[in-house]
Formats: structure tokens, C-alpha cells, sequence
């Protein structure tokens, strides 16, 4: 049960670290050119969105494959493998819109090197904001996958009780990462609009 739990978490986790080489470089590798895309006759909100689903198609469908592969090896059970995909798409939603956040706070516009960027002090805060919310994603699902593994295995029907605690768990699981998201990609629009002034 531990290591089907943790999976989740790490399988994040090593996301994050593909996300912070490639999504938290994206404002910066505009460099001193983000001034056209400023003037140009495009709205703020639809240069985010656009950066935005550049990193998170490929990296949600990284973690995807990461997830269920290891999943698979592991022999969880394929029901309890489609909750852990469902967790991931507010969770990589949220992983890159502090990625666009975090990298619009703290742009290095000089420099072309996005190995670089990604090793300055504002990737160090993502990783550390990143792991935050992992962990917490991770430790608000613990509880009621241990419920379903155990109902599961001993052919015993959840009773009232687990059914809410299972159902409370898993919903403040998918809502933490979704505010996350929307407090990020606020805070995000404000930092590129200071950006572009």
C-alpha cells in the first residue's frame, strides 16, 4: 500500500524535475524579445494559456505512461491505478502553472541557457513550492487508498463511515491541486504583465 501511495508522489516528483528544465524556463527564454510579444495584438491571458499547454500535454502524458507502467509492475489494481491518473491532471496542471508563476517572478532575460535558468534561486523556490504540494496531495490520498486496499482484498463493503472519509479524502485531493492552479496562474499573469511594463 506504501509503495503504491508513494508512487504517486514520486512519479510528481520526477515530473517536476523534467518541468522545472522546461516549463519554468519559458518566460525567460523570451530573453529581451518579450517585448514583441507584448505589442503584439495577443492578450496576456492567451500568451500564458498558450505556454501553458505547451508544458502540460507532454508532461501529463509523461507522467501518465510513468505512473501506470510503474503501477502496472507493482500489481496495484487497475481501479485504484485510474484514481492515481485522475490525481495527476490537476496535480501536472498545477505543477506547470507555478511553473509559469515562479518563472515569470523570477526571469533571467538575459541569458539563452536554459540549463542556467533552470538552476537559479527561482527554481530552487518551484522545486521547494512543488514538493509542498506533492507531498500534501500525496498525504490528503494516503489514507483513503489504504481504506480501498484493505476493503478491496477482504472482499468487505465500505460502510457509511469510509465511504465519506474515502470520498472527503479524495475530493480535497483533486480541489488542492485546482487551487493551487488558479492562485498560480493569477499570480503568474501579474508577474508577466509587471514584466512586459
Amino acid at each position: 500500500d506504501l509503495a503504491a501511495v508513494s508512487n504517486l508522489g514520486l512519479g510528481s516528483f520526477v515530473t517536476t524535475s523534467v518541468a522545472v528544465r522546461f516549463v519554468f524556463p519559458m518566460v525567460s527564454l523570451e530573453g529581451h524579445a518579450w517585448w514583441i510579444l507584448r505589442t503584439a495584438p495577443v492578450a496576456l491571458v492567451g500568451v500564458w494559456w498558450g505556454k501553458f499547454w505547451i508544458g502540460f500535454v507532454p508532461l501529463l502524458g509523461f507522467a501518465v505512461v510513468l505512473v501506470a507502467t510503474t503501477n502496472h509492475l507493482l500489481g496495484v489494481a487497475p481501479e485504484l491505478t485510474v484514481l492515481f491518473l485522475l490525481t495527476l491532471v490537476p496535480l501536472i496542471a498545477a505543477v506547470v502553472s507555478l511553473g509559469l508563476a515562479f518563472g515569470a517572478i523570477y526571469p533571467k532575460l538575459d541569458t539563452q541557457n536554459a540549463a542556467q535558468v533552470a538552476t537559479g534561486f527561482g527554481a530552487i523556490l518551484y522545486m521547494l513550492a512543488c514538493v509542498a504540494l506533492i507531498s500534501v496531495v500525496t498525504a490528503l490520498e494516503a489514507w483513503p487508498v489504504s481504506r480501498l486496499f484493505w476493503h478491496t482484498r477482504r472482499f468487505v463493503p465500505l460502510d457509511a463511515g469510509d465511504v465519506a472519509g474515502v470520498m472527503l479524502g479524495l475530493g480535497a485531493a483533486l480541489v488542492v491541486p485546482m487551487i493551487v492552479f488558479v492562485v498560480a496562474r493569477r499570480r503568474g499573469l501579474v508577474a508577466l504583465a509587471q514584466l512586459g511594463a
